[in-house]
């Protein structure tokens, strides 16, 4: 993952805190299926987008750890899908199945281990199914091979050095070039680039990376590589092998010169590379977009249409709060690759960051890997950061997450737009996007209140305790650089606010529960039941009467549905006489009763034990003076 800085390759983390999990077989399921509906958009120009049905998940949700940096391969043999991940600090390779999928996995299970039981492999990368049960990966500084299905891995070679001398750089998954014939294995290419650092300061070279390839005749036991003249300026590279046997190369391309002072990768664009001479030779790149999408990956469809998935890192308006948005896209070439379909293209799935400033980036995919099932569908998984933080201001973003999307092509009739793909590639048509016209700048239901100014917030010298709960409590003070979640595990539940000095208050603004959390088995974090208390004295003291019965979530939703975007915060508002206070209390008596629930028949009855709630900001305001 390279990320925010000057990085000469993957991104390192120093050790965190993380918990590992034990490497254990494949035999045991992680979790039960967790598809859930989904919609995936198509483009259709200026007409607008064409909705489909799709099923979706994020797969890592209960873990609560860093796992980034997916590969997905399908093992037709077993019909089994295998997933190469990384996950901890510093990263570790950890492997995964599905014999259904993708709806279950197995436990993930360290791709190597010392002879004290550490993993010790590092990241992982290039996850490659050569076939009849063998695969390759890179990791650390080597070649790792298997050849039971990924249950076991061994290191083939050392990663091979380019002919300049330089590291070169792995990252998309290994091109198996076979026998059109017999099927045999001729050679594996690996794409990749080295990096010099003069060229990085340079200002007359389009980038600071030289792409090219490494060639393996013996399964990856050894390597000879070359540079390509044309991929001057280019970093990670992805092969296929298009249906009229040229080779197609997605390119990803050193950021823009305009943007080398932000000094962060995100702004990397795309670009395609085809040889029609087997490899010899490669065309100019045909670049798709300038900045701010890569990590691609190819896969050629049955009629022979090449499908690619990549990732969103820049381009997507903020939402109006201020947060970036992430999001995951797919585009179409029905001539082997020449051209894209870029009006046509499909929108994955998309998310908002939780936090801004210079590391508003925690948020982001570093990955995107889609794979084509055998009935026709498609599995994408991508990594995301939807949910990370730094609690501990170190540089250790986390939990990571990775989804799935399993989706479908629209196989109907679509309009004859060329507006985006003949416009230039540097374009503010190619390169900025809204994936939600118009619903980004709706504002909160519940806007702050006017003329009054929060006392909830670190420089007021605010304090925060809680009940047990499984976030810091201080979480739900309002930070511009962050939007965490305080998830409470008692019911009843509190928490409690102080200040150094008094304060002359009159409202209180709870956003309870979480949008993304809205739908999880086990509540929608919603405190149904609460009182608002300030210590008068040595004694707490009622604010206003007791709330009983606030709407939850899903009232929300139906009585502003004409308004209201799908996961949009809201807020409850308490308004009371000005009170002379330096503690508040937030007292939880009932949170949304899992047992009453009534959407649908598959969400469990949970008990009193499993219930929580969860808080993501409280505002508290000054009395205005008249």
């Amino acid at each position: 993952m390279r990320a925010h800085g000057r990085r000469p390759h993957r991104q390192t983390w120093p050790a965190a805190t993380v918990v590992a999990l034990f490497a254990i077989p494949f035999l045991p399921v992680l979790a039960a299926a967790q598809w859930k509906p989904h919609t995936v958009r198509q483009l259709n120009g200026r007409a607008g987008g064409i909705k489909q049905g799709a099923k979706s998940q994020i797969l890592t949700e209960s873990w609560n750890r860093v796992v980034a940096v997916p590969y997905l391969v399908y093992m037709p043999e077993k019909d089994r899908l295998l997933m190469l991940v990384s996950c901890d600090y510093p990263h570790q390779a950890m492997v995964l199945a599905s014999n259904d999928r993708g709806a279950t996995w197995s436990t993930p299970k360290y791709v190597h281990t010392d002879s004290a039981g550490k993993p010790d492999t590092g990241m992982g990368v290039s996850l490659t199914y050569l076939g009849d049960g063998k695969a390759l990966l890179a990791a650390g500084n080597a070649i790792w091979f298997s050849s039971d299905y990924g249950d076991t891995w061994e290191k083939r070679s050392a990663n091979p050095k380019a002919a300049s001398g330089l590291t070169f750089n792995f990252w998309d998954p290994f091109f198996v070039d076979k026998d059109s014939q017999t099927g045999a294995i001729k050679r594996v290419l690996a794409g990749g680039y080295t990096m010099d650092m003069a060229l990085y300061e340079s200002t007359s070279m389009p980038g600071y990376s030289t792409g090219g390839i490494e060639v393996s005749t013996d399964e990856g036991r050894t390597w000879a590589g070359f540079q390509e003249p044309e991929w001057s300026g280019v970093n990670e590279i992805a092969f296929v092998r298009a249906k009229n046997r040229d080779l197609v190369a997605a390119c990803r391309t050193d950021w823009p010169k305009r943007f080398r002072k932000a000094n962060l990768d995100h702004y990397e664009g795309l670009a395609v590379s085809i040889s029609k001479d087997n490899g010899e030779t490669w065309s100019k790149l045909n670049r798709l977009y300038a900045w701010g999408r890569h990590h691609p990956s190819l896969v050629v469809l049955p009629n022979g249409d090449i499908l690619m998935s990549y990732v969103v890192r820049k381009g997507y308006p903020e939402t109006a709060e201020g947060y970036p948005q992430f999001g995951i896209e797919a585009v179409v070439s029905q001539d082997h690759g020449q051209t894209w379909d870029l009006d046509h293209r499909y929108i994955l799935v998309v998310w908002p960051g939780i936090r801004t400033g210079p590391n508003a980036w925690y948020a982001s995919s570093q990955a995107t890997s889609t794979v084509l099932l055998p009935n026709g569908e498609l599995l994408t998984a991508f990594g995301t950061g939807y949910r990370s933080l730094d609690p501990t201001g170190k540089g250790r973003p986390g939990p990571r997450d990775v989804g799935l999307v399993l989706w479908n092509l629209n196989r109907g009739p679509v309009n004859a737009d060329r507006t985006i793909a003949n416009s230039l590639f540097d374009s503010d048509l190619r390169d900025k996007f809204d994936p939600n016209p118009g619903k980004h700048r709706i504002k909160a239901i519940c806007p702050a209140a006017p003329g009054k100014e929060n006392i909830a917030v670190r420089t007021e010298g605010s304090e925060v305790r809680a009940s047990p709960n499984d976030g810091e409590p201080a979480y739900i003070l309002k930070d511009p650089y962050s939007r965490p979640v305080l998830t409470l595990q008692t019911i009843p539940a509190w928490v409690e606010l102080r200040w150094p000095k008094e304060h002359r208050i009159d409202e209180i603004h709870i956003q309870p529960g979480a949008p993304e959390q809205a739908r999880r088995p086990s509540t929608e974090c919603v405190p149904l039941d609460y009182r608002l208390q300030y210590l008068k004295g040595s004694e707490w003291v009622d604010l206003a009467s007791p709330i009983t019965n606030a709407r939850r979530y899903r009232d929300f939703d139906k009585q502003l549905r004409a308004y209201l975007v799908q996961d949009q915060e809201f807020e409850y508002i308490d308004k009371f006489p000005p009170v002379e206070a330096k503690a508040l209390r937030i007292y939880i008596t009932r949170s949304s009763d899992s047992g009453k629930r009534t959407k649908s028949p598959d969400e469990p009855v949970l008990s009193e034990s499993k219930r929580e709630t969860a808080l993501r900001m409280i505002e508290v305001f000054e009395a205005k003076l008249k």
